[in-house]
């Protein structure tokens, strides 16, 4: 239950203005801690700084209001020099209970607010005596509704959801956007904590299982970002977890811990559905492939030349179409045949009853030819008539595509569906994205990609295509994954304006994977684990090697070993280090890598040239026999 209540807060900070309600308490927090030093500060000296964070100016409020209802007799008593001398005694290491707060001018509740803000890592603020109703709710625990048991009874549980609100990267984002901070510490987390509990404290309805299902898909739907990007080096899952990923936005629900093979399974059904698209970044990527271009096309032995719908134009029209038809090319088909079988038709328009002839060129658009001196000739191309036919849309020469649509409804009937896509999850994956030149793939379209610029939204935008000269925009339910190795480009070197639309999840290697697969005196995390900490000295981290490539190796088998070293390790090492050997030697020792003999070579007597110098170089070792005792020389071990 804490993890789905955790999204439904994390989604009504997001969508609504409930954090901006209460950055005041945040700022309150930071104040106190930034201003107070127990050290070096007398009772006094605090006790008149506590006062004075009562008159600072924070977000929507001077003061913290809850601080002085908190106030035991009277408001303006909210607080007193003994109450420092028991801060004083925490924060020196004694518990609550040795404390006793006896002569204390608050309520329980609000001594944790005040710890939380001067001992951030000792204790967490529970600000409320209701928030013991909303723990047993959540956790179906006992605790405490009064007294210091009741600020000790809550505290695990804090740190549980302290826990998982650290997990979340949207929620860091959104609270340090909103707090405007490069980075958050403990102090902003408790605060975040006792958020989430007046959060829960103030929406009762949450707990309504009837109402969970729905708001639980709402919920977990917001925690994706609609662009992201997985990054990393080679070997570390980035296209494996971006096939989970698109999985678990469009269907929540479904159990990424069964095998892969049901996964690939419930994969390959998105894929079929046409929710899911998977497509590459090269270097000869273009915008005509990606968003549309005029594709030249063989047609009874004459090369024709028409507007091509690129993969993300495509995928944008599948997710916002309202309706289908699956017979709408077989329809105008047969009214091209007709066309050209006649040499043309006479139509006319439907207000003014004005005729025109209609014609099809090597495209097979429909040319209107109006039967005036002073007419112009109107192309009125397939899709046009097929958002007319479809969905009753017109993009240009409404007279002429008005006839021409009403025409072909007339003589060859299509069927129409109605489908509800909008409402549906379609999911990009573009692998590899930083080896396109992604300026020019997304050209102009790479500002609709922004949240707030998506149709629907409210600064949504649309542009004019430079090719079909249609209305675009990007659809809010359209998500996109994309997938980046830093070993072939740093995310430092990818275009500004794709950083700045995208966010970024780190992917590096992770060795404990490798805990369980053992061979003769080690395994194979600490081997991995070895190899990169080496390369990261001599290269950077970005080049370390993914956990991904060891793991098909079983444990013990020691030809399976010997090829991941020779076909996936050595390539990689060759490219990283541009075939500097000694290098490579210092990665892999003197088990993998030998000293080659150069003093054999001679080289001829040429017109008083000097031979080069000629220093110690390395190759590696074709022929492993032993592959466990290269390993050990690599661990530095003796064999």
């Amino acid at each position: 239950m804490l993890e789905d209540l955790i999204k439904k807060y994390i989604q009504s900070c997001r969508k609504t203005d409930w954090l901006d309600n209460e950055l005041y308490k945040f700022e309150w927090a930071k104040w106190v801690n930034d201003n107070t030093n127990f050290d070096t500060t007398s009772d006094d000296l605090l006790y008149q700084l506590a006062l004075d964070s009562q008159k600072q100016i924070y977000t929507n409020s001077t003061g913290v209001q809850f601080i002085k209802q908190g106030a035991r007799k009277q408001m303006s008593k909210y607080i007193g020099t003994d109450d420092i001398a028991y801060f004083r005694e925490f924060k020196e290491g004694k518990t609550l209970t040795d404390i006793g707060f006896e002569s204390r001018n608050m309520s329980f509740p609000i001594v944790s607010c005040w710890l939380a803000a001067f001992c951030p890592e000792k204790i967490f603020p529970v600000s409320r005596t209701s928030f013991a109703d909303v723990v047993r709710k959540v956790f179906s625990a006992k605790v405490n509704n009064s007294g210091i048991a009741y600020i000790e009874s809550l505290q695990p549980y804090c740190l549980q959801i302290n826990t998982k609100l650290k997990e979340s990267k949207v929620y860091q984002d959104i609270l340090k956007n909103k707090l405007q901070l490069n980075n958050l510490s403990q102090l902003e987390y408790n605060w975040a904590v006792q958020d989430f509990l007046l959060y829960l404290d103030r929406n009762p309805e949450l707990f309504n299982q009837e109402n969970t299902t729905q708001i639980q898909i709402d919920t977990i739907m917001s925690n994706f970002n609609l662009n992201q990007i997985l990054y990393g080096p080679p070997g570390t899952g980035k296209t494996y977890n971006s096939i989970n990923t698109a999985i678990s936005i469009i269907n929540p629900h479904f159990d990424l811990a069964q095998t892969r093979d049901v996964i690939k399974a419930e994969y390959e059904r998105l894929v079929e559905s046409g929710q899911v698209v998977f497509t590459t970044f090269h270097q000869s990527m273009s915008y005509e492939d990606f968003i549309e271009g005029i594709k030249p096309e063989t047609k009874n032995e004459k090369v024709t030349y028409e507007i091509k719908d690129g993969v993300f134009k495509r995928l944008c029209k599948d997710a916002s179409a309202k309706k289908t038809s699956k017979n709408f090319d077989t329809s105008y088909s047969k009214f091209v045949e007709e066309v050209l079988s006649k040499g043309s038709i006479t139509l006319e328009t439907p207000t003014h009853k004005k005729k025109f002839k209609v014609i099809i060129n090597s495209n097979e658009t429909a040319v209107a030819i109006p039967e005036t001196e002073k007419g112009t000739n109107m192309g009125v191309t397939k899709e046009m008539s097929r958002d007319y036919v479809v969905n009753g849309a017109i993009r240009d020469w409404k007279p002429y595509t008005t006839s021409i649509g009403e025409y072909i409804k007339s003589q060859y009937p299509v069927d129409i569906d109605d489908v509800s896509n909008s409402n549906k999850k379609y999911v990009l994956i573009i692998d590899e994205i930083n080896r396109g030149n992604v300026s020019a793939i997304f050209g102009e379209l790479i500002t609709l990609l922004e949240e707030d610029k998506r149709l629907e939204a409210k600064e949504s935008l649309e542009l004019i295509l430079p090719y079909s000269k249609m209305q675009f925009g990007v659809p809010k339910n359209l998500y996109i994954i994309g997938t980046m190795n830093t070993a072939d480009r740093s995310v430092e070197a990818l275009d500004t304006a794709l950083r700045r639309r995208f966010s970024f999840t780190e992917m590096m290697p992770k060795p404990e994977l490798l805990l369980d697969i053992q061979f003769d005196g080690f395994n194979l995390r600490e081997v991995l684990e070895t190899i990169n900490d080496r390369i990261e000295i001599l290269l950077d981290r970005d080049h370390a090697i993914g956990h991904s490539y060891f793991l098909k190796v079983e444990s013990g088998n020691v030809e399976s070993l010997k090829s991941v070293f020779k076909n996936s390790i050595f390539p990689l090492l060759q490219e990283y280090f541009y075939h500097d050997y000694e290098k490579i030697a210092l990665i892999l020792g003197s088990g993998f890598v030998e000293v080659k003999e150069n003093y054999k070579v001679n080289f001829p007597k040429f017109n008083n040239l000097d031979a080069p110098e000629i220093g110690t170089q390395f190759k590696l070792i074709e022929n492993i026999a032993a592959i466990e005792n290269a390993v050990q020389l690599l661990l530095n071990r003796n064999v």
